[in-house]
């Protein structure tokens, strides 16, 4: 009877963990859907914004056009002759290059140290007395 308790913790461990890890996978899955959702429909506003400041309008937002049966013909504008001559781009004179002036140091590059007397002398050696033998 002792072992009663064991049991029932390992039971509901193997049922419980898995179940909770489903139910938590579910809604994580379920969030990521409404943030994609989300962020497609910002990225369809942007491009619709950046269609219209470029000038060329959507397709979707184009003014509606009228059937050609309710206006009159000579209401009607008439297209414009399509002959387009290619110009060559315009010529801008390209900038001299100026070449960068050299870095030139005024001295030497390395100076030759030259060894210094010393300013503090060391002590004299003084050699130690012997030990005497008692």
């Amino acid at each position: 009877m002792e072992a009663l308790p064991f049991i029932i913790l390992l039971v509901l461990v193997i049922l419980a963990l898995p179940i909770i890890l489903a139910i938590w996978l579910i809604v994580r899955a379920a969030d990521a859907r409404k943030r994609i959702a989300e962020l497609s429909r910002k990225l369809d506003g942007l491009e619709l914004e950046l269609a219209r400041l470029k000038g060329n309008p959507p397709a979707a937002a184009a003014e509606p056009k009228v059937p050609a049966e309710t206006v009159p013909l000579a209401a009607q504008p008439q297209p414009a002759p399509e002959h387009f001559e290619s110009m060559p781009p315009p010529a801008v004179p390209p900038e001299p290059v100026i070449p960068p002036e050299p870095i030139v140091p005024s001295g030497p590059i390395r100076e030759i140290l030259k060894p210094q007397s010393p300013t503090v002398s060391s002590p004299p050696f003084v050699a130690p007395e012997p030990l005497s033998q008692s």
